[in-house]
């Protein structure tokens, strides 16, 4: 893990039916960031999340239930020797979760982790990045999808390598994670543009039944990011450690680990 310059920020959760995304894309994104503003949203969030994201908070009414953002360095190669304390953070982070009212007899929750790394790594092979939540919540894996843009800082132009309903590590009820190919550069026209930043995020719905009728509940939630930098085929394990819910990855070897994003969401059963 590398923590350098680390500044976080606190805001202090169900689905009767789940509306496809396909719904909303004809909606502006304006109508949609009006609509975050108006469910308590923080703007800093509201600009950070991409519009798939919005549109699945906005197709299911939910509401702003935390955040929990930071950054951080994080470099490899032989540059780790080379860090210093003046080094400024190049990887950002932030954890959102969003409250789905249901009469459904379920507490539902919009869990999304979105990074931004402004580096161009040594190692461009395959990174991983997860989600874990305690208290036994389902997963609805039909609900998983995940986004990664490589992009030229230069220019602007950005190669979308993955905006896919799909998720690569999955225990039902702890956790979920997503596996991506850092790319170098890409063609555009036939001009080479290589990448200094990597943008992401990954997006779940979990659910799970209301059997005390109101009991006061605490559910915790985490995000983390692995970069991958020597070879070996990473797979993530998602549990609970002092009652808080962890990610980790084998062989932890041949990845460095972001810090924890991690917070609560307080809701009664």
């Amino acid at each position: 893990m590398k923590k350098l310059a680390l500044s976080l920020t606190i805001c202090s959760v169900v689905l009767s039916s789940i509306v496809p995304v396909a719904a909303a894309s004809s909606i502006s994104e304006t109508t949609l960031n009006d609509y975050l503003s108006k469910a308590r949203y923080p703007k800093n969030v509201i600009n950070i999340l991409d519009k798939e994201q919005k549109e699945t908070i906005y197709n299911n009414k939910a509401e702003f239930a935390f955040v929990k953002s930071g950054s951080e360095l994080l470099t490899d190669g032989q540059e780790k020797s080379l860090i210093t304390p003046q080094e400024l953070a190049n990887f950002s982070a932030q954890l959102v979760g969003s409250q789905i009212s249901s009469p459904s007899g379920y507490a539902k929750i919009i869990l999304d982790f979105n990074f931004d790394w402004n580096y161009m790594p040594v190692f461009t092979s395959k990174d991983k990045f997860g989600i874990a939540w305690s208290d036994d919540f389902t997963a609805l894996p039909e609900t998983a999808k995940y986004n990664y843009k490589a992009v030229n800082n230069a220019s602007g132009l950005y190669a979308e390598l993955g905006n896919t309903s799909d998720y690569s590590d999955y225990n039902i009820k702890k956790g979920i994670g997503w596996e991506i190919n850092l790319t170098a550069g890409f063609t555009r026209n036939g001009t080479f543009y290589p990448v200094g930043r990597h943008k992401g995020w990954g997006q779940v719905i979990i659910q799970r039944p209301k059997d005390k009728p109101g009991t006061p509940m605490t559910t915790a939630a985490v995000g983390n990011y692995f970069h991958k930098e020597i070879a070996g085929n990473g797979s993530l394990s998602f549990g609970l450690f002092d009652g808080k819910p962890q990610i980790s990855i084998s062989p932890s070897i041949s990845f460095d680990k972001s810090n924890d994003y991690a917070d609560v969401v307080n809701w009664t059963q």
